[in-house]
């Protein structure tokens, strides 16, 4: 079974407007791209229809 990543949203946020923008990390966006495509990396604000997928330690707190 592949590993699921769970990441909060804040944290995508800052990365993407503040310290990996695009332009500049591109490959690293590249990355997140696949693993959400393959459902492998999840973040409570936009997995909700498919939070029967992730980790239980995602949904909590």
């Amino acid at each position: 079974m592949a590993t699921i990543y769970c990441i909060d949203t804040s944290a995508l946020i800052a990365a993407w407007y503040e310290r990996y923008k695009p332009k500049r990390f591109p490959r690293l966006w590249d990355e997140f791209d696949k693993l959400i495509g393959q459902g492998r990396l999840v973040s409570p604000f936009w997995s909700r229809p498919n939070a029967r997928n992730a980790p239980r330690s995602c949904m909590t707190g």
